[in-house]
């Protein structure tokens, strides 16, 4: 199993600029931000999210989704490969071993650094195909399932 921005391919996602954008979001809400600026992005988002209400919590979490998917697509058109990151893999598939990609990054950000990259992976899931993003466990054990793996027989790359 493998993480993806960082790990396998540089996408230099301006973190400080798109937590700076997220907190701007919470204030725009009617929220303090400063008892979020601790929290890594997609935390802040739930937590602050769950202190609105109804309609009001949808529309925040849609426009943060909209600026966390435009910020990581923009620096995914700009990735590429880590050194060695595609011969790793092509030994790793030669000696039959499953390849699985975990991912915070959005779906189109995560495909577009991989097509852009060359990289593989027999199974890639990111932030939208599970309910709880990693580091939640379920994120890693609902792709060793997919590829048929028991946890115990597994390693996470990050």
């Amino acid at each position: 199993m493998f993480d993806l921005d960082g790990t396998l391919v540089d996408t230099n996602i301006d973190f400080s600029r798109l937590k700076a954008k997220i907190l701007a979001l919470v204030e725009k809400h009617g929220l303090d931000p400063n008892p979020f600026a601790d929290r890594h992005i997609l935390e802040l988002v739930s937590q602050a999210a769950s202190l609105m209400k109804g309609r009001k919590a949808a529309a925040f979490t849609a426009e943060a989704n909209k600026i966390l998917e435009e910020i990581e697509v923009h620096s995914a058109e700009n990735g590429c490969a880590v050194d060695g990151a595609n011969e790793v893999l092509a030994a790793l598939r030669e000696s039959g071993t499953k390849i699985g990609i975990v991912t915070r990054n959005c779906r189109a950000a995560a495909y577009l650094s991989l097509r852009k990259s060359g990289l593989q992976a027999e199974i890639v899931l990111t932030r939208e195909d599970v309910e709880n993003a990693k580091p939640h466990p379920s994120h890693l054990l609902k792709a060793l399932k997919s590829l048929g793996v028991e946890p115990e027989n597994a390693v996470m790359v990050e």
